[in-house]
């Protein structure tokens, strides 16, 4: 009974070492001619490719030193407006906002940024209706008497390539701010 289990189990082992035998092929490391077959003419790749520097990934936005006074978030046509930033090319970006009260703040609110995409038909719904459409939102609370100072960090994925930025301020006190924008991809 074993010579029936080891005969066919050797044959098929030799006929594995002629099909796929244990040496292998050797090719020299000399040079090779190479065709090169381009996609369609939709895309086709003709003449010299090459990049110079960096493929930038990453980006970041500065909007330092902004005076906000108090107005409130609802205020639409009195928030404080700062340069708008281009996004695109970036799917994520990250809203940092810090700054800080001048002088003890004496009524609680919140002081943030709002980020709202420049398309006609959002800006009209703002100005018109004083509807937020697709707001890219950062706030911090400040209570009274409490720490003049405040920071808050925020991601969000982007819809839009280019966004303007708004800020407000609810507490009696006008505030220094600065905004961040880091754009990733």
């Amino acid at each position: 009974m074993r010579h029936f289990v080891l005969i066919p189990a050797a044959v098929l082992i030799l006929l594995l070492l002629v099909v796929f035998p244990p040496w292998g092929t050797s090719y020299s490391q000399s040079s090779r001619q190479v065709a090169v077959s381009n996609f369609p003419n939709v895309q086709r790749i003709e003449g010299e490719v090459t990049v110079a520097g960096l493929i930038r990934q990453a980006k970041l936005e500065r909007r330092t030193d902004v005076i906000v006074t108090t107005v409130a978030r609802e205020d639409v046509t009195d928030l404080i407006e700062a340069e708008p930033v281009s996004t695109d090319g970036f799917s994520q970006i990250t809203v940092s906002l810090h700054g800080e009260a001048r002088g003890a703040v004496g009524r609680d609110g919140s002081i943030g940024v709002i980020l709202i995409p420049d398309e006609p038909s959002v800006q009209e719904m703002l100005n018109d209706y004083g509807i937020f459409h697709f707001p890219i939102e950062v706030q911090v609370g400040l209570v009274r008497k409490g720490p003049a100072q405040f920071n808050v960090q925020q991601r969000f994925d982007l819809g839009f390539g280019r966004y303007r930025v708004f800020l407000y301020n609810s507490t009696d006190r006008t505030a220094d701010v600065n905004v961040f924008l880091y754009l990733t991809q």
